[in-house]
């Protein structure tokens, strides 16, 4: 019985169990039915979010906010449940409740379907941003869904364009030009204050006005040539109100008062090509300035033509504008030689780094001074001073460069440094032949009185030579080596005095008609027998017996006798000595060639200079002042002639003296018979550097 009861009691208790088990699954069939429906429908208001600008909210009959998208709430930068459940009101601007209200009552008394409104919603950090907003009913529950799209970059947009249309109204009414607006049949559809002060002026009013009624008043044809002279005009401007043309602009003007006023017209087409707008503007003052601009720069331009100094404008790439001065500065035909070209092409060589970094790299707004060197067209250095400065030029800034030519300047200021340094050194030129004339006429004086009287006395020696006894041998080589010394002293001066009065200008010739042939071979012969003592040969020859002409013969005594002696000097025993004359009719050619040592080609063109000698040991038996050949040269030129050496080294040595063939008037031929008598003395003096 008890096992039946608990039987009976676990069949009920199943029994109960099923039942519950079913009413369970019922529910929990439903629960699953609303979930899925519930993320069919968050998945459908995903994707319209998410495939576009649009953005949602529900809310329950109350008005409150049971969805809100997440898009939404970043734009109003709350959080999801800062809103869920608030009313729609905390997020909507009140200014906007009294269209919305309205509409949303006829809604919900389903009087309507939906209805959209723009209004502004309220960002948590209280920013108004405009949403356009489409309300409807989402179910039997007065549940309502609102779609909202972002226009507020809209809105922005339209306030900046009505902003802007204010503005724009505003600047037409503040300016003096005058502005129409014109419909495709002419009519005036809109005018600014100045066109509205001048139509009433003149009884023209906004509305049915033709072009031709308006532009005749302004634009006609009149007797008095107020406006233009024929009809094109009026044409132009009913092809651009009719959208064949895009915009036509005129100038015109008249006289009244005798004096000339100038207008612009200007008409435009509107974009729709339906009708245009013209604008009127007086330019009398712009075209009076415009005339004195082009008569200043017509002015300004011949005087820049006129300029001494040369002008050159530059812009980055070369030279724009340049003068005529310009052009005769660098010796150019036409300023096409110039232009496009840097003004650096012109500067010489040695100055281009200088003017680079001066005018090129240099900072200053103006620089003026700089002295430089241009090269012109034919090449020749032109000395400039520069000034510089940035100027506008054509509506660029541009470098203007003012050159002056100080070429005559610098040489002015050479020469004259010229003159005075050729002063300075004459001045002390005159002083040093001053204290060397004194000097050597001191030399001369103090140096011959001893040589006179050691003269004098050798003389008296030679007088007692008698009482020397068994000594006068050694007497006479004694007085002899004591008078060739003397000799050797006289001469030494007279060539210092012959050199002074030659540097000083002094010293004269005394030329008259002699046979230079006669006179040259007797002064060879008169050494012959001195040189033959010292085993050398001497020979002489000529092509002329005779040949007259002008010279001193005192002066070529000495000439030949010293480079006979230089001859003898460099000889060795068993050499020649070889004078020879050559008549060439306008002049004659004297050579003196021995067969000496030579001299050196180094020392061939120092020769002839003063106090010079070859060689200091060939000197030392050989004695000499390196005067003599000096002199040979300064007497030969004073003859008007010259003298050339021609040397190889241990070869020997020719000297050829060429003497031009010259008369003197009146004179009659003097004869040389007596003239050598008396030369003894004077072939001692000149061989006494010649010891025995």
């Amino acid at each position: 019985m008890i096992e039946f009861l608990y039987i009976v009691g676990f069949i009920a208790t199943v029994a109960i169990l099923l039942r519950s088990n079913l009413l369970y699954q019922k529910k929990i069939t439903s629960c699953e039915n609303l979930l899925l429906e519930k993320d069919t429908k968050l998945e459908k208001i995903s994707l319209m979010e998410n495939n576009g600008f649009t953005t949602i909210v529900e809310i329950d009959s109350l008005g409150n906010i049971k969805y809100i998208s997440e898009k939404l709430l970043n734009k109003l930068a709350y959080s999801y449940d800062e809103l869920i459940n608030q009313s729609f009101n905390l997020i909507h601007e009140k200014d906007d409740y009294s269209l919305k209200i309205q509409n949303y009552y006829k809604l919900i008394n389903k009087e309507i379907d939906n209805f959209t409104i723009d209004n502004r919603l309220i960002s948590k950090e209280g920013k108004h941003i405009w949403f356009s907003c489409s309300y409807a009913l989402l179910n039997e529950d007065n549940d309502v869904i609102i779609y909202c799209v972002d226009i507020d970059w809209r809105k922005q947009v339209e306030k900046s364009l009505r902003q802007s249309y204010e503005l724009n109204e505003l600047l037409l009414n503040s300016i003096e030009t005058k502005v129409a607006a014109f419909d495709s049949n002419g009519d005036i559809i809109a005018v600014n204050r100045a066109m509205e002060e001048l139509c009433l002026d003149n009884n023209i009013f906004r509305g049915p006005q033709l072009i031709d009624n308006f532009f005749s008043s302004y634009v006609g044809t009149t007797d008095n040539s107020k406006f233009l002279q024929n009809r094109d005009v009026l044409n132009n401007v009913k092809q651009v109100f009719n959208g064949n043309m895009n915009k036509y602009s005129f100038e015109y003007y008249y006289i009244q008062d005798f004096k000339k006023y100038w207008y612009l017209l200007t008409v435009k087409s509107l974009e729709n090509g339906l009708g245009g707008v013209a604008s009127y503007t007086d330019i009398t003052r712009l075209k009076e300035l415009e005339e004195s601009l082009v008569k200043n720069e017509e002015r300004y331009k011949n005087l820049l033509e006129i300029l001494p100094v040369g002008i050159f404008v530059h812009d980055k790439n070369g030279v724009v504008y340049c003068n005529q001065s310009a052009l005769k500065l660098l010796e150019l035909e036409n300023p096409g030689d110039i232009l496009g070209q840097p003004l650096l092409n012109f500067v010489d060589l040695d100055y281009k780094i200088q003017f680079i970094s001066r005018f090129t790299e240099g900072k200053s707004q103006f620089i003026s001074g700089v002295k430089e060197v241009f090269v012109n067209s034919k090449n020749e250095k032109i000395h400039v001073e520069i000034e510089q400065g940035k100027i506008l030029f054509e509506d660029e800034t541009m470098t203007l460069f003012i050159v002056k030519d100080i070429t005559e300047k610098i040489n002015t200021i050479k020469y004259k440094n010229s003159i005075e340094e050729k002063d300075k050194q004459l001045q002390e030129a005159l002083q040093y032949d001053k204290i060397k004339t004194e000097f050597f006429a001191n030399i001369s004086h103090e140096l011959r009185t001893p040589i006179n009287i050691i003269f004098s006395a050798i003389q008296v020696l030679n007088l007692k030579l008698d009482e020397c006894g068994s000594a006068k041998p050694h007497m006479e080589n004694y007085l002899s080596m004591v008078k060739q010394n003397c000799y050797r002293l006289l001469r030494l001066v007279n060539n210092l005095i012959d050199i002074t009065k030659i540097d000083s200008g002094f010293l004269n010739i005394q030329t008259n008609n002699y046979d230079i042939v006669g006179i040259v071979e007797n002064i060879t012969l008169s050494v012959a027998q001195y040189i033959e003592n010292r085993n050398v040969s001497l020979v002489f020859d000529t092509n002329v017996e005779e040949k007259i002409m002008a010279f001193d013969p005192d002066k070529m005594e000495r000439i030949i006798l010293n480079l006979l002696a230089n001859a003898v000097k460099f000889t060795s025993e068993g050499g020649e000595i070889a004078v020879t004359i050559t008549d060439k009719e306008d002049e004659v050619c004297i050579s003196v060639r021995d067969t000496g040592i030579g001299i050196p080609e180094d020392k061939l063109k120092v020769i002839f200079e003063r106090f010079r000698q070859v060689d200091k040991t060939l000197s030392r038996n050989r004695e000499g002042s390196g005067i003599g050949l000096s002199l040979v040269k300064s007497l030969i030129e004073l003859h008007g002639g010259t003298i050339e050496l021609f040397s190889e080294y241990g070869k020997g040595s020719e000297f050829i003296i060429t003497l031009p063939v010259k008369f003197v008037q009146e004179s009659f031929i003097l004869s040389d018979t007596n003239f050598w008598q008396e030369n003894v003395e004077k072939i001692n003096l000149e061989f006494s550097d010649i010891y025995a």
